[in-house]
């Protein structure tokens, strides 16, 4: 099992469809989080000397400690997104190859 800290900045942009043409970008958030994983390691025997693989499960949380419209576009006279959730949640799947150099 394994857990640790890390500290997210995250950009949200909001774009509206134009009629016949390209979307455009309205609005810009900046966004921090500080995210807490909670993960455990499974190992396989070795299938080559000192070399095995490896699969990690768990999930994260992630605390919000900042967000702030950064930028509007011209005419709009408020954001479409007023409010972000402080707390949320996810799931980590991950895997690969672990070779022992020693």
């Amino acid at each position: 099992m394994s857990t640790g800290v890390s500290y997210i900045v995250q950009q949200a942009s909001v774009k509206k469809n134009q009629v016949g043409g390209k979307p455009t970008l309205c609005e810009l958030h900046a966004l921090h989080y500080i995210q807490v994983p909670i993960l455990v390691k499974l190992y396989t025997d070795e299938f080559a000397l000192d070399t095995r693989w490896f699969v990690n499960l768990g999930f994260t949380s992630q605390f919000r400690t900042y967000a702030r419209n950064t930028w509007l576009a011209q005419g709009i006279g408020e954001a479409s997104i007023k409010r972000f959730n402080r707390l949320g949640f996810a799931g980590l799947i991950g895997g690969g190859i672990e070779y022992d150099i020693g």
